[in-house]
């Protein structure tokens, strides 16, 4: 989850779908890093071009993400 820091203090920040793809947008960005752990714990992460990111897969999830490498 993302936090700024304001006056020495981590404040969550909290940012709806809209908002996200509206950033992706204004800031030309062009991937996005997922950040997940498998069912043993261990940290994974994997990159997908953003003009294939939907609204619908970061409320629903994304389908079949294999995480095992």
């Amino acid at each position: 989850m993302p936090y700024k820091v304001s006056h020495g203090k981590a404040i969550h920040v909290s940012y709806s779908p809209d908002e996200v793809f509206a950033r992706i947008q204004h800031e030309g960005i062009q991937f996005i890093d997922l950040q997940f752990t498998g069912l043993t714990g261990h940290f994974h992460h994997t990159t997908i071009s953003a003009n294939t990111f939907t609204p619908e897969q970061m409320r629903d999830g994304l389908p079949k993400l294999d995480g095992s490498s």
